[in-house]
Protein backbone atom coordinates (compact mmCIF):
# COMPACT_ATOMS: atom_id res chain seq x y z
CA UNK A 1 0.00 0.00 0.00
CA UNK A 2 1.44 3.39 -0.95
CA UNK A 3 1.25 6.57 1.10
CA UNK A 4 -1.68 8.00 -0.90
CA UNK A 5 -3.75 4.84 -0.32
CA UNK A 6 -2.98 4.95 3.40
CA UNK A 7 -4.01 8.60 3.51
CA UNK A 8 -7.30 7.81 1.75
CA UNK A 9 -7.94 4.96 4.21
CA UNK A 10 -7.38 7.24 7.19
CA UNK A 11 -9.65 9.90 5.70
CA UNK A 12 -12.36 7.31 5.10
CA UNK A 13 -12.10 6.07 8.71
CA UNK A 14 -12.28 9.62 10.07
CA UNK A 15 -15.30 10.33 7.88
CA UNK A 16 -17.08 7.25 9.22
CA UNK A 17 -16.23 8.10 12.83
CA UNK A 18 -17.66 11.61 12.56
CA UNK A 19 -20.88 10.36 10.92
CA UNK A 20 -22.23 8.52 14.01
CA UNK A 21 -22.34 9.85 17.56
CA UNK A 22 -21.46 7.04 19.96
CA UNK A 23 -21.52 8.61 23.42
CA UNK A 24 -22.73 11.67 25.27
CA UNK A 25 -20.38 14.59 24.64
CA UNK A 26 -19.33 13.20 21.25
CA UNK A 27 -19.77 16.60 19.53
CA UNK A 28 -16.39 17.86 20.80
CA UNK A 29 -14.66 14.66 19.73
CA UNK A 30 -16.33 14.81 16.31
CA UNK A 31 -15.20 18.41 15.85
CA UNK A 32 -11.61 17.38 16.65
CA UNK A 33 -11.89 14.49 14.17
CA UNK A 34 -13.22 16.84 11.47
CA UNK A 35 -10.32 19.23 12.13
CA UNK A 36 -7.89 16.30 11.85
CA UNK A 37 -9.60 15.21 8.60
CA UNK A 38 -9.15 18.71 7.13
CA UNK A 39 -5.49 18.85 8.21
CA UNK A 40 -4.72 15.44 6.68
CA UNK A 41 -6.64 16.23 3.50
CA UNK A 42 -4.80 19.54 3.09
CA UNK A 43 -1.39 18.10 4.05
CA UNK A 44 -0.74 21.17 6.21
CA UNK A 45 2.13 21.34 8.67
CA UNK A 46 1.23 23.85 11.36
CA UNK A 47 3.94 25.72 13.26
CA UNK A 48 2.58 27.71 16.20
CA UNK A 49 4.61 30.59 17.62
CA UNK A 50 3.90 30.59 21.34
CA UNK A 51 5.10 32.46 24.41
CA UNK A 52 4.07 34.88 27.10
CA UNK A 53 2.83 38.28 26.04
CA UNK A 54 5.50 40.76 24.90
CA UNK A 55 8.18 38.22 24.05
CA UNK A 56 8.47 39.11 20.35
CA UNK A 57 6.26 36.44 18.74
CA UNK A 58 4.89 38.75 16.03
CA UNK A 59 8.37 40.21 15.51
CA UNK A 60 9.73 36.68 14.96
CA UNK A 61 6.93 35.84 12.50
CA UNK A 62 7.54 39.08 10.58
CA UNK A 63 11.27 38.26 10.42
CA UNK A 64 10.51 34.77 9.08
CA UNK A 65 8.20 36.27 6.44
CA UNK A 66 10.73 38.97 5.54
CA UNK A 67 8.19 41.77 5.92
CA UNK A 68 6.40 43.87 8.55
CA UNK A 69 2.95 42.34 8.13
CA UNK A 70 1.82 41.73 11.72
CA UNK A 71 1.42 44.65 14.13
CA UNK A 72 4.09 44.88 16.85
CA UNK A 73 4.33 47.12 19.89
CA UNK A 74 5.87 47.41 23.35
CA UNK A 75 2.44 46.65 24.86
CA UNK A 76 0.39 43.46 24.24
CA UNK A 77 -0.69 43.64 20.59
CA UNK A 78 -1.86 40.30 19.16
CA UNK A 79 -5.44 39.45 20.16
CA UNK A 80 -6.34 36.85 17.51
CA UNK A 81 -4.98 33.66 16.00
CA UNK A 82 -3.25 34.70 12.76
CA UNK A 83 -2.66 31.70 10.46
CA UNK A 84 -0.33 32.53 7.58
CA UNK A 85 -0.02 30.17 4.62
CA UNK A 86 1.32 30.35 1.09
CA UNK A 87 -0.68 32.10 -1.60
CA UNK A 88 0.70 33.63 -4.80
CA UNK A 89 -1.31 36.80 -4.22
CA UNK A 90 -1.76 38.28 -0.72
CA UNK A 91 -5.20 37.45 0.65
CA UNK A 92 -6.79 37.91 4.07
CA UNK A 93 -9.92 36.26 5.46
CA UNK A 94 -11.42 36.97 8.87
CA UNK A 95 -13.37 33.98 10.21
CA UNK A 96 -15.87 35.08 12.86
CA UNK A 97 -17.00 32.94 15.80
CA UNK A 98 -20.48 32.72 14.26
CA UNK A 99 -19.02 31.29 11.03
CA UNK A 100 -19.35 34.41 8.93
CA UNK A 101 -16.38 35.31 6.76
CA UNK A 102 -15.17 38.66 5.57
CA UNK A 103 -12.28 39.59 3.33
CA UNK A 104 -9.74 42.21 4.27
CA UNK A 105 -6.58 43.92 3.14
CA UNK A 106 -3.27 42.16 3.75
CA UNK A 107 -1.57 44.93 5.66
CA UNK A 108 -0.35 45.84 9.10
CA UNK A 109 -2.82 48.74 9.14
CA UNK A 110 -5.81 46.45 8.50
CA UNK A 111 -4.68 43.93 11.13
CA UNK A 112 -4.49 46.72 13.71
CA UNK A 113 -8.32 46.70 13.70
CA UNK A 114 -7.97 43.38 15.55
CA UNK A 115 -5.19 44.56 17.86
CA UNK A 116 -5.38 44.22 21.64
CA UNK A 117 -4.59 47.92 21.95
CA UNK A 118 -7.12 49.18 19.38
CA UNK A 119 -10.07 50.90 21.07
CA UNK A 120 -13.27 49.15 19.95
CA UNK A 121 -11.33 46.31 18.31
CA UNK A 122 -13.23 43.43 16.76
CA UNK A 123 -10.99 40.67 18.16
CA UNK A 124 -13.54 39.15 20.55
CA UNK A 125 -15.81 38.15 17.64
CA UNK A 126 -12.98 36.50 15.65
CA UNK A 127 -12.26 32.77 15.55
CA UNK A 128 -9.06 33.30 13.53
CA UNK A 129 -7.56 35.34 10.72
CA UNK A 130 -6.29 33.43 7.68
CA UNK A 131 -3.60 35.19 5.67
CA UNK A 132 -2.36 34.00 2.28
CA UNK A 133 1.09 35.38 1.57
CA UNK A 134 3.74 34.79 -1.16
CA UNK A 135 6.61 33.61 1.06
CA UNK A 136 8.81 30.74 -0.20
CA UNK A 137 9.13 29.30 3.32
CA UNK A 138 5.37 28.58 3.29
CA UNK A 139 5.24 26.91 -0.15
CA UNK A 140 5.16 23.29 1.05
CA UNK A 141 1.86 23.64 2.94
CA UNK A 142 3.49 25.20 5.99
CA UNK A 143 1.10 27.22 8.14
CA UNK A 144 2.81 29.71 10.45
CA UNK A 145 0.56 30.79 13.32
CA UNK A 146 1.03 33.91 15.43
CA UNK A 147 -0.86 33.69 18.73
CA UNK A 148 -1.86 36.01 21.54
CA UNK A 149 0.50 35.69 24.49
CA UNK A 150 -0.10 33.19 27.22
CA UNK A 151 -0.28 34.74 30.70
CA UNK A 152 -1.90 37.77 29.06
CA UNK A 153 -3.80 40.04 31.44
CA UNK A 154 -6.85 39.33 29.27
CA UNK A 155 -7.71 35.70 30.07
CA UNK A 156 -9.81 35.31 26.91
CA UNK A 157 -6.76 35.94 24.70
CA UNK A 158 -4.73 33.38 26.66
CA UNK A 159 -7.55 30.85 26.35
CA UNK A 160 -7.74 31.33 22.56
CA UNK A 161 -4.05 30.43 22.39
CA UNK A 162 -4.35 27.39 24.67
CA UNK A 163 -7.25 26.06 22.55
CA UNK A 164 -5.17 26.34 19.37
CA UNK A 165 -1.96 24.67 20.59
CA UNK A 166 -3.25 21.06 20.20
CA UNK A 167 -3.60 21.74 16.45
CA UNK A 168 0.16 22.34 16.15
CA UNK A 169 2.60 19.96 14.51
CA UNK A 170 5.44 22.03 15.98
CA UNK A 171 5.71 24.89 18.47
CA UNK A 172 8.28 27.69 18.46
CA UNK A 173 8.32 28.88 22.07
CA UNK A 174 9.67 32.41 22.37
CA UNK A 175 11.22 33.01 25.78
CA UNK A 176 12.91 36.38 25.62
CA UNK A 177 11.97 39.63 23.89
CA UNK A 178 13.76 40.18 20.61
CA UNK A 179 16.05 43.19 20.36
CA UNK A 180 15.06 45.72 17.73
Amino acid sequence: MDLQQEKEGILQSLSELTAKPYVKGYDKIAKGLRDLYNDIQGDFYTIVVLGEFKRGKSTLVNALLGTKLLPMDILPETATINAIMYNEEPKLTVVQLDGTIKQGEVSCEFLKHYSAREVGNEAESVKYIKIGYPCDMLKNNIVLVDTPGVSDLNEQRSEVTYQFVPKANAVLFVLMPMLR
